[in-house]
């Protein structure tokens, strides 16, 4: 509940229907960005630094996907976005730059992950392309009940990889190199 609420409650708060919209970051929580941005009739392009991510994403309901590190794909989509839902914790600090040329006039980039090292703002293209830089946490219990009646009604799951309780060293490691598509569950028998 916790990566759904993260991700739906900006895409309310901010009435994010009928846009181009980038989750940025297709892990845990961005996966299920996705699929929230896609049931809200939004046209979605996931971005992730893994370049082997594209058919997940496809799969997920976005339109394309970028690798943080193409260059050539992310002049594609200069001035492409009205909203980005970052969800990243890794990003350096040139990468904000780049992101934020993403956004078209107006847009407004929205984080949800917090990124593990100083933010800088690049004051610069906020200033003169009108761009907003916000961010929010969590939704209120009321927001939680909505969204729970919005996944009911478009059949949105968390994509997740059961382990049984006996394999918790190995869901570690694997957690660890990277590998869960999206989220690790133990399973507890009784």
């Amino acid at each position: 509940m916790c990566a759904g609420i993260t991700t739906y409650d900006p895409l309310r708060r901010y009435n994010v229907r009928g846009k181009k919209v980038a989750i940025l970051g297709v892990g845990g929580l961005g996966h299920l960005g996705i699929k929230f941005a896609v049931a809200l009739g939004n046209e979605v392009v996931g971005i992730s630094r893994n370049p082997d991510k594209r058919d997940e994403v496809l799969a997920l309901g976005a339109i394309d996907y970028i690798p943080s590190k193409d260059e050539g794909k992310m002049k594609e989509y200069a001035g492409y976005f009205d909203f980005i839902l970052s969800t990243i914790d890794k990003v350096e600090q040139d990468d904000w730059n780049k992101y934020l040329g993403l956004l078209k006039k107006h847009g407004t980039i929205c984080l949800v992950g917090i990124p593990d090292g100083p933010f800088i703002m690049p004051v610069t293209q906020c200033v003169l392309g009108n761009k907003h830089i916000t961010g929010t946490a969590i939704g209120a219990p009321h927001v939680i009940e909505e969204m729970l009646q919005f996944c009911s009604e478009h059949n949105i799951v968390a994509d997740v990889q059961v382990y049984p309780i006996e394999k918790i060293n190995e869901a570690y490691d694997d957690f660890h190199k990277g590998k869960p598509r999206y989220r690790f569950v133990l399973q507890i028998e009784q």
